[in-house]
């Protein structure tokens, strides 16, 4: 090694311990004494030396203090030798430290292995990475890091952490479906060292079941492992290493399939070679890397059989009329095509293909004749004949199939997570809709055939009345005196309008009454909202358990009102994917889209805050760290014992640990009003619960209490500053208006309408203010009160048409955010709205 290299690497790796890449178990002059070593092992198996390759080995053995000197120059002899990239590295040497030789067995506990890796899949700083692995492994939840663990993840947004988090399970589900492979080649006793470190190369579970597939119980052999197993593999091997010795006349055996003449002997030798190029990790790296350097396209065609269905086939057919002849390549194709593309295929109403290039193929023959896998010395025509015919029947046969299948894959699990994430995006909005307080109000549940349910309830959510009418019929006018009598017995002046059947007419219904003045004097408004998921949940015992005496259809209509007042609180009830805000949610991964959405739901609750003395369980399992357990052991709590005056008798409830304090506590809230509702038990009775230390140790309020985050007690410190001072309730009454004032100035309240429009008052350039239904990839849906909602473009909202606030990609138009926007084409034959966004209101 000369000298300007040796200070190169010896400058790299001191910068590697400025940046605490390289801990102080791995010394700086062992590691530049080891250098020239691991130069020299390079180069007997190399021609060539990569110096930033060497370097890298020793900054990141230093993750591994327990191996000494020797043991490391071995394990750099066989990692070497076998060409380890470095991402396949720490999974070597920890096992090779855990077990003492470098193909033992994977810990797969060593998850202080794991931040280079997720570093490179996610792009997140490397000591983000860390510390995120280790914030996981300790049980901390998002909401809890995202808020009080910003020191360690940079600020991190939660959405990335959950995404971070998303690929740490990805990576730990590679290691053990490699460790479980690895194990049952063994008891096969058919692993060999290649083939160990072909799986230890795998970066995802479809490369390592495409490698493990000749080894699943019952499956064929492939003709690899046949010519093995006649014996054709270090003629396989010589070639490659000095084919002058080779001589294939000599495996010539008559009687043996295989082995009977020169030309079955050669294409066994093929074979092997194909399979070797196949599972070459540096091979496949080049074909990837010529994939990236050239057009692959996805194409789709209408299948023929789809032609020839029946007239209800023929509708779906017409739904994927833009893909029939569909052509793009992998690089610009969006999310959302995919997605429809794999749903006609799986209609079986498309066919898809990829297309590689055929100068990929010419490429990557060439490279493997003349590059990679060139013999060491001089070979025949005859030799160079074989090579060429296995270097093109592995590309053929084996790595274009698996080209195709990867990006498809690829494809889809881009697509798939991506719906996932706006689904997630959505339902955090509709979460956190900003409710309607003090207000008493009744829910509609329109309907046909069985009539518009309606519930009314009160500023706090309790029932008052129920009932049932009939809007179309003789009957109407007698129906609208019973609405009439009804609101003015209960003073209710908002009427909330599902929009699902019959949404359209009973909303032309109230609308007609208010412009008529039917309801003087209430000024009474209405507005439309979401009923999906109300009819679901009407049925479920959470519903059953809270309205027993209630029929289901007028469950509903409680939803509707309740899911308008507090949605939070209601929409919790619901299970996330019944919501209603996605797309193509049932075609992606439902673990995944489930595990999201529930921790988003627990992010939005988190984030809100709940009273402990008032919540309900339903509610309360979402807090972070609590589940549904829990939860019940802190409404038990509370019941025996009342109310619970501050959170540090949390502590004192089953289940509630040090832990899960830690997490849920940030997140609680206690309300000084709320504690007065609460009779508390007397110690004296028979059947009290005779108070321990703990207690005892304190049963004072805390003010900071008050608010479900340490950070935010302005308001908190205000109150008590009033308290303190004796002043008038008047003026506490004003300065908690004008608190409030400040507080909801950032959100919007819901579109409440006194008139109906048509799409036939509809032309092309009128402004329009609408409010967003749903969000997906390829545009925004508007509700802009004709009955039908319109569509943005996605190419329509740029980056100068929204607020700074909203320009993050975890900010964008979702549910429930009030638009400008203008008419850009009216389609009245399919009945759809384009539009254009104006500006965010």
């Amino acid at each position: 090694m000369s000298a300007r290299s040796h200070l190169t690497l010896t400058y790299t790796i001191f910068s590697c311990f400025k940046l605490h890449i390289v801990y102080s178990a791995f010394t700086y002059s062992i590691a530049c004494s080891l250098l020239p070593l691991l130069h020299q092992q390079y180069l007997r198996f190399h021609r060539s030396c990569p110096l930033e390759f060497c370097s890298q080995l020793l900054c990141f053995s230093a993750f591994l203090p327990a191996l000494n000197n020797l043991n490391l120059l071995n394990a750099f002899q066989y990692l070497i030798f076998y060409s380890v990239p470095i991402s396949v590295f720490y999974h070597v040497l920890l096992s090779y430290s855990m077990t003492g030789s470098c193909g033992g067995e994977i810990i797969l506990e060593g998850r202080a292995l794991l931040p280079p890796v997720l570093h490179e899949r996610t792009n997140v700083e490397l000591w983000v990475c860390a510390n995120l692995i280790k914030l996981f492994k300790e049980e901390n939840t998002i909401p809890f890091i995202a808020r009080y663990r910003k020191e360690l993840t940079n600020n991190m947004e939660a959405d990335i952490i959950r995404e971070v988090q998303q690929a740490l399970e990805e990576l730990t589900q590679v290691m053990k479906k490699t460790h479980a492979s690895i194990q049952k080649i063994e008891k096969q006793d058919k692993l060999t060292s290649y083939l160990k470190v072909a799986l230890l190369n795998c970066k995802t579970s479809d490369e390592v079941e495409y490698l493990f597939a000749p080894y699943k119980t019952g499956s064929n052999q492939t003709k690899a492992q046949k010519a093995r197993q006649l014996g054709l593999e270090p003629a396989a091997n010589l070639l490659i290493e000095n084919p002058n010795q080779l001589n294939l006349h000599s495996h010539i055996r008559a009687n043996i399939k295989g082995l009977s003449t020169l030309a079955e002997v050669e294409k066994g030798v093929q074979h092997i070679l194909a399979d070797m190029m196949s599972k070459d990790r540096d091979t496949l790296d080049f074909i990837w890397k010529l994939c990236d350097q050239n057009m692959v396209l996805i194409q789709s065609t209408l299948l023929k059989a789809a032609t020839k269905q029946n007239a209800g086939t023929k509708r779906d057919t017409e739904k994927f009329h833009l893909y029939h002849n569909f052509s793009c390549s992998i690089r610009t194709i969006h999310h959302h095509q995919i997605l429809a593309i794999n749903r006609g295929e799986k209609l079986k109403i498309l066919t898809v293909k990829v297309n590689v290039p055929d100068r990929v193929k010419n490429e990557f023959c060439w490279w493997c004749i003349n590059k990679r896998w060139r013999p060491k010395n001089f070979a025949s025509p005859g030799i160079m004949k074989i090579l060429t015919d296995s270097a093109e029947d592995s590309y053929k046969r084996l790595i274009c199939p698996l080209l195709c299948r990867e990006f498809r894959t690829r494809l889809k699990t881009n697509a798939e997570m991506e719906s996932i994430l706006m689904f997630g995006r959505n339902l955090r909005q509709v979460l956190l809709t900003n409710p309607v307080r003090g207000r008493v109000l009744l829910g509609v549940d329109p309907g046909f055939r069985n009539g518009c349910k309606l519930a009314i309830v009160s500023p706090t959510s309790q029932i008052l009345h129920t009932d049932v009418v009939y809007l179309l019929g003789s009957g109407v006018q007698r129906e609208a005196e019973k609405i009439r009598r009804l609101l003015h017995e209960y003073s209710c002046w908002t009427v909330v309008i599902g929009n699902g059947t019959a949404c359209r007419e009973t909303e032309a219904f109230f609308a007609d009454l208010i412009n008529r003045k039917y309801f003087a004097p209430l000024d009474v408004v209405y507005c439309i909202t979401s009923e999906a998921g109300a009819s679901i949940y009407s049925v479920s015992p959470e519903a059953v358990k809270e309205m027993p005496d209630l029929d289901p259809n007028l469950r509903s209509a409680v939803s509707i009102a309740r899911r308008v007042q507090d949605p939070l609180a209601e929409m919790v009830k619901i299970e996330p994917k019944h919501i209603g805000v996605g797309m193509y949610q049932h075609d992606v991964a439902q673990t995944l889209l489930k595990a999201t959405l529930d921790s988003v739901v627990e992010e939005c609750v988190s984030f809100v805050g709940v009273d402990i003395n008032i919540s309900s369980e339903t509610l309360m399992r979402h807090v972070a760290g609590l589940n549904a357990s829990r939860a019940k052991s802190i409404i038990e709590w509370r019941e025996k014992n009342g109310a619970f005056i501050n959170r540090e008798q949390l502590k004192e409830v089953r289940g509630l640990g040090p832990k899960t304090f830690q997490q849920c506590a940030g997140f609680i809230r206690i309300n000084p009003e709320n504690i007065k509702g609460f009779s508390q038990k007397k110690n004296s009775s028979s059947t009290a619960v005779r108070p321990s230390k703990k207690k005892s140790k304190t049963m004072q309020p805390n003010p900071l209490d008050q608010t479900s985050h340490a950070r935010s007690f302005v308001f908190v410190i205000l109150c008590s500053v009033l308290n303190s001072l004796q002043m008038r309730e008047r003026k506490a009454q004003v300065l908690l208006l004008i608190f409030i004032f400040y507080f909801n100035a950032g959100f919007e309240q819901h579109d409440f309408k006194r008139s109906i429009v048509s799409l036939a008052d509809l032309k092309i350039g009128t402004i329009l203010t609408g409010r967003v239904e749903n969000a997906t990839l390829f545009g925004v849906f508007v509700d802009v009160g004709v009955g039908r909602s319109g569509l943005i473009p996605m190419r329509c909202i740029t980056a100068g048409k929204l607020p700074p606030s909203k320009r993050r990609r975890s900010l964008g138009l979702g549910p429930g955010e009030r638009v400008e926007v203008k008419v850009l084409d009216i389609d009245h034959a399919r009945n759809r709205i384009r539009l254009d966004l104006i500006r965010v209101l």
